[in-house]
């Protein structure tokens, strides 16, 4: 086995422009971790804007509950389904749960379940665009934006198998 020499390995051209270019890299990337916009690769263009207050307001959760009533894609949910909403704010610089909502035997009620089959958390301050946006523009919006997140307590069989007549509303994702 051939043994590197460090000295030689430097004298080389190729390995010196390798060396350049990934020291250009990284300083690059400290520059844009360490600029205004807090994103590692500069400002964002893809993110989808509302024009969203940073909270919801009570009023907010209150459409939420008629909405979700009214919903045709609820109203098309399995009747032994078990869905938990959770809601939050990064007002104080961390994740802050606002309030959950239970949706199961077709009733949608403000509270929290650890028997669940689906969790749906989302940032609340979607909650204020119920006014003028549907819910699946609504969602779109905020898988875009990265604030929408869920959890399986099924398999992931089971689960296509029981909700697959929300297949339908595969566009709203």
């Amino acid at each position: 086995m051939k043994k590197i020499n460090f000295n030689e390995l430097l004298k080389n051209i190729n390995f010196r422009f390798y060396l350049l270019l990934l020291a250009l890299i990284i300083f690059g990337l400290i520059l844009s971790i360490n600029s205004e916009d807090k994103s590692l690769f500069g400002p964002s263009t893809g993110k989808v804007v509302m024009n969203l207050p940073l909270k919801a307001s009570e009023m907010d959760y209150q459409n939420l509950n008629q909405e979700f009533t009214n919903n045709e894609m609820m109203k098309d949910l399995p009747k032994d389904t078990k869905i938990l909403l959770r809601f939050y704010n990064f007002n104080s610089g961390f994740r802050q749960w606002e309030k959950s909502y239970v949706f199961n035997l077709g009733t949608f009620v403000e509270g929290s379940t650890e028997d669940y089959d689906l969790l749906l958390y989302m940032h609340s301050s979607y909650l204020a665009a119920l006014n003028s946006y549907s819910v699946c523009s609504i969602i779109k919006s905020a898988n875009k934006n990265g604030d929408l997140g869920v959890e399986m307590n099924l398999p992931a069989t089971k689960a296509l198998w029981k909700y697959r007549s929300l297949l339908k509303y595969k566009s709203c994702l």
